[in-house]
């Protein structure tokens, strides 16, 4: 334990900038999430003991849409685009049959804003901006009323 009048050197956390003591700082090292998303960069870095614990909880939760926070990164990391996770999210235009996985945050792509389903700008532009997806929900739901009407009329009969 430390005297009151000796000077111990503070020490920096990597994960929230503040510095801490040795009691509460224990040089433990982790990833640190600010780094991955803007630099790409995994190296771990020290950590105080409360900021380490909050790491190592959230390591396995989705909790950051990279996507969203920086999508200029996908551009610099091939790898992004070919982890089957993030195929897995992606989209294919239903405008033009194209086999090309595409994603909201391509910049040649158009979004439709009643169902959010993705499509090339070119292919949006040429069908004059109407959504096959949304065109057989709409189909769909007067099917479904139109039957649902005529069941009505042979109950009440």
């Amino acid at each position: 334990m430390l005297s009151e009048n000796s000077w111990v050197e503070p020490r920096l956390c990597d994960y929230d900038g503040y510095y801490f003591c040795p009691n509460c700082h224990w040089n433990s090292t982790a990833v640190i999430p600010a780094r991955v998303i803007h630099n790409w960069d995994f190296e771990e870095r020290k950590v105080c003991r409360a900021s380490r614990q909050v790491l190592h909880l959230m390591i396995k939760l989705p909790v950051i849409k990279l996507e969203r926070l920086n999508p200029r990164l996908f551009g610099f990391v091939d790898e992004l685009t070919q982890v089957k996770l993030c195929n897995g999210r992606g989209y294919l235009c239903e405008l033009c049959d194209s086999k090309e996985v595409i994603f909201p945050f391509d910049t040649t792509v158009c979004i439709c804003h009643k169902c959010s389903t993705v499509f090339h700008k070119n292919c949006w532009t040429k069908k004059k901006q109407q959504c096959p997806k949304c065109l057989r929900l709409e189909k769909r739901a007067s099917l479904l009323l139109e039957e649902a009407s005529s069941e009505t009329e042979n109950d009440s009969k």
